[in-house]
């Protein structure tokens, strides 16, 4: 009877803490010393979530199940060893292990165990397709020879490409870009880069790329995050050699 009570208690805290905070805690997770959840809002740890001591995770992050109704009774939620960090909205789903001294990244969607002294990295492409009428698709792109980027993809024939830059639009006056070959599979497209381009490139706005699709003077899609590019140009400023990359 007096457990009951106690989970009672235990529940009612939870739920009042919910909805102040906008952050769940099943009042059975087991929570180590010196927990920070820092700007927490939908933040939820499950009911067998264990988590170790110094551990500090950002808001929107989901330490749940692989489930979602009929659960076993078992252990279904994450362990986190000591000193875990882990970034916003990454979901870390199972009854998996992470390790101590861990790194999450933002938006990271973990379902293995993270051996200890690790960082967990996601860097991919993001896509944003304006009109979605037309069948066009976008798998990859990468790297392909010297100055020449390759894009994978489908109806990419009748497309074209700008290229811009959020960080340092004044880069783009330094960049030209030629389509070399195109079908609708792939397209190749080669970067002539301009003397005097280093007076404007960091690791930053090396990272804030952009590649626009277009067809018949529409915007079909937005490519950034892209890796590809920041490879290539990375590599064309190291053949300049009169700076090195400045990492702000």
């Amino acid at each position: 009877m007096q457990n009951a009570h106690l989970k009672y208690i235990a529940k009612s805290i939870t739920e009042k803490a919910k909805l102040e905070s906008g952050i769940e805690i099943h009042p059975a997770a087991k929570i180590g010393d010196y927990f920070v959840i820092d700007h927490g809002v939908g933040t939820v740890i499950g009911e067998t979530c264990e988590i170790g001591e110094h551990c500090y995770i950002l808001q929107g992050v989901i330490l749940g199940s692989t489930g979602i109704a009929y659960n076993p009774l078992e252990k279904r939620h994450p362990t986190l060893g000591n000193n875990v960090e882990i970034g916003a909205h990454a979901r870390i789903l199972g009854p998996i292990t992470i390790g101590d001294n861990v790194k999450v990244s933002p938006y990271s969607v973990i379902r293995e165990d993270i051996p200890s002294n690790t960082s967990v990295i996601i860097q991919n492409q993001c896509q944003k397709i304006s009109n979605i009428h037309e069948n066009v698709k976008v798998f990859g792109v990468v790297p392909f020879s010297g100055d020449v980027l390759k894009i994978y993809g489908k109806g990419l024939a009748d497309i074209s490409f700008t290229l811009d830059n959020k960080s340092e639009p004044e880069l783009i006056n330094y960049i030209e870009l030629t389509i070399i070959n195109k079908c609708d599979a792939s397209v190749l497209i080669k970067f002539k880069v301009l003397k005097g381009i280093e007076t404007y490139v960091t690791n930053k706005n090396l990272k804030s790329f952009i590649l626009y699709l277009w067809k018949n003077n529409n915007m079909l899609m937005i490519l950034s995050h892209l890796l590809a590019i920041e490879e290539l140009l990375s590599e064309k400023m190291n053949c300049f050699g009169e700076r090195q990359l400045l990492n702000v």
